[in-house]
Order: structure tokens, then sequence, then C-alpha cells
């Protein structure tokens, strides 16, 4: 999860430390990564990363934001509205596992 790091400070979370990303449709654990490049109202986190099958490989590999953005879709294009989508972060114990 991308942060930039006036809002990791402001908030107190530090490159490196485990958060959890809270929505209304659940939550996920994921490493924060000070980044200048994030907007400082923003948490920014790849889709498409995250595994949870697909073998021996990739499986278990990160975590997919899908889990905690509604489905509602664009009704001209059809593509995922997940820019709206609203979420807490704070700080989690322990590492990834």
């Amino acid at each position: 999860m991308e942060i930039n790091p006036a809002t990791g400070e402001r908030v107190g979370i530090h490159d490196g430390n485990m958060v959890w990303i809270e929505s209304s449709l659940g939550k996920i654990r994921a490493r924060a990564r000070w980044f200048q490049g994030t907007r400082t109202d923003v948490v920014a986190m790849p889709f498409g990363l995250g595994r949870s099958a697909l073998g021996r490989w990739s499986e278990g590999i990160g975590v997919s934001p899908g889990a905690i953005v509604a489905d509602t879709q664009d009704p001209v294009s059809g593509h995922l509205l997940w820019q709206p989508a609203r979420v807490k972060i704070y700080g989690a114990e322990g590492g990834m596992g």
C-alpha cells in the first residue's frame, strides 16, 4: 500500500509498517510503502498483484484490494469504479503470513 510520506507521518504510519486497510466490505493487511508521488489525500494499492490461488509459485503472494472495493461499475464503460472507495488505515502488529 503506497502512502505519501507527509500523510504517513501525520497518521503515524511509517515506511515498512504493516497496516490494516478497511472499507465497509472488509479489511486486508499489507505493508505500507512511502511514495512521494502518491497524493496526500489517498492511499494506493495495485490490482492484480495479490494471489490466493494459481499454484505454488504465486499462491499466497500479496493481497488484492478487490476484496474491499465495491463491484460498482461505470454505466458507460463497464469498468470497476474503485477510485472513490473510502478506506481507513491503521497499524497491524506482526508480519505478513
